[in-house]
This record gives structure tokens, sequence and C-alpha cells, in this order.
């Protein structure tokens, strides 16, 4: 586990996998698009009696912060004091209710999350102790899901987010594991098929040849892309490689496995054979 105690930090990850009518592990699969990705090594912020501690989470990858984890811990005249919250960035919400108050809901696996869903707006306490312990999530329990509709790619996802939350009178630590969303409602746990990756948003401006390739292939696309990054995952959905678009034709050299890959730009999705 890895541990960050600085003010800020931006987890930035995006994996863009189709679902199979299949069962992987004790997770439940759907035939619907699910973008999943797993926080490798799981990610932790902590303090005591510290400064703040900030984590901003960027789901899908677009440079633009989705969510903020925050940690403190502080003394007053009314003794030790704790929280753990969450920001709802921009427009984006959290399944939860307002209870005198902004309380995420603490759901558990198979839990649905759709428009028929509770939702908070701005940010939420996952469990505080300000001279007595209150929040709906269990302290130092098993993990468990929030839930989440955010916007990204000019349209509305629904999702979750898997994490522990630890408050004690001069302790608070939040720990994220993984997170999955989709454009249709979802349950908390829902993840990708590992097996088979599925294309999506084609784009007339992007082209990828050859395809099948013996790992050279060429990214033809107009100026507009520019700058842009691409990433390549494999077929468990591991990014494997990743740069820029510094060409109209951008050559990438793959020294890989034969299988099927899948690359990304933006929302774009493009499966590559490699022979």
């Amino acid at each position: 586990m890895m541990q960050r105690n600085n003010y800020f930090n931006t987890l930035n990850i995006g994996k863009c996998l189709v679902l199979l009518l299949s069962v992987l592990s004790f997770k439940i699969v759907y035939s619907q698009p699910i973008f999943y990705s797993d926080v490798n090594p799981d990610s932790s912020i902590v303090v005591s009696f510290d400064p703040p501690v900030n984590y901003d989470l960027d789901l899908n990858a677009d440079g633009f912060s989705d969510y903020r984890f925050s940690v403190s811990a502080f003394a007053n005249s009314f003794g030790a004091q704790s929280n753990a919250s969450v920001t709802a960035l921009d427009s984006n919400l959290l399944v939860g209710e307002l209870n005198s108050g902004n309380w995420p809901f603490e759901l558990n696996f198979n839990d649905t999350i759709s428009s028929n869903s509770s939702f908070i707006q701005d940010w939420g306490i996952f469990r505080k102790n300000y001279g007595s312990f209150n929040g709906y999530w269990s302290n130092y329990g098993t993990p468990a899901y929030l839930g989440i509709k955010f916007y990204g790619d000019s349209q509305w996802y629904y999702g979750w987010i898997k994490l522990n939350v630890e408050v004690a009178i001069s302790h608070c630590k939040i720990t994220i594991y993984e997170y999955a969303y989709s454009t249709l409602p979802i349950t908390a746990g829902a993840v990708s098929s590992l097996s088979v990756f599925n294309e999506t948003n084609p784009s007339p401006i992007i082209e990828i040849f050859p395809n099948p390739s013996n790992g050279l292939i060429y990214i033809q696309s107009n100026k507009s892309n520019l700058g842009n990054r691409y990433s390549i995952y494999d077929h468990v959905g591991k990014s494997i490689s990743s740069g820029f678009l510094t060409n109209e034709k951008t050559a990438i050299d793959l020294n890989l496995n034969p299988g099927v890959y899948l690359l990304k730009i933006g929302a774009y999705c493009k499966k590559i054979q490699l022979n």
C-alpha cells in the first residue's frame, strides 16, 4: 500500500473496456460498456494532527479532476476533532442525502446507482468526530462503495469508487482501491470483462494502420489531435504504452506478444490485432 501525505495528489487513470455476459472472480459483469480501473497499488491519504490532506481523482483521464478526497485532524477549545470527506468537483454528484449536512451513503456490493438514486452536490462527510462520531460509513470496517454521477466527454456517467474510511480522535485515513463507470445505470462492484475489447466512439479523423500488424502501427489524424495522449492496454486492462501525437502521422513500434490490444485516444477506442 502506498501512502501519500503531500497536500495535493492527482490520480489520472483511464481504461476503456467493454463487458461480456460472464462472471469474473467475485465481481458482477454486464453486457454494457463499463470503464474500469484498478488502483494498483492502493492509494491512501493519512493525517494525524497535520494540515488537511487532499487527493484528487481524475476518473476518465481528461485532465480535469472529478472528485477530491480529504482528511483532517485538529484540536481546538472543544478538543480533538477529525473528519474524512469527499468533494464532487464542478457539477458532479454523490449518492447520499441531506440530513443536517451532506452524508454520502455507504453502498454495498450490487447496490444500484441510477437516475433513481438520491444525489447530493458539492461535498459530503463520510465520517467525523466532533465530540462524537457521526456519518454513514463504518469506521475501520471492510471496504465499501461510494456511488457517483459525473460529467465528462460531453456526457453523464454513473459509477462507483471502492474505498475504506478510518476516523479516530486524532487520525484519519482514506484508501482508494478501484473504480468503474458507465453511461448506463451500474451496480456497485460491476466491472468489465477482461477477455474482449469493443471499439467505441469511431472517429472519421483518426485512422490506425496497418491493422492487423506485426508490431509497427501508424496513427493518422489531423492537426486538431496534435498533442493528445494515446494509451495502449493489454487484455487485462493494464496500460503498457503511452505517448503523445506529435505529427499527423505518428509511428508506434509495439514489441509485444501476439494478441488483441486496445488503443485509446480521449473517448476514441480502437482494437489492434498483433500477429
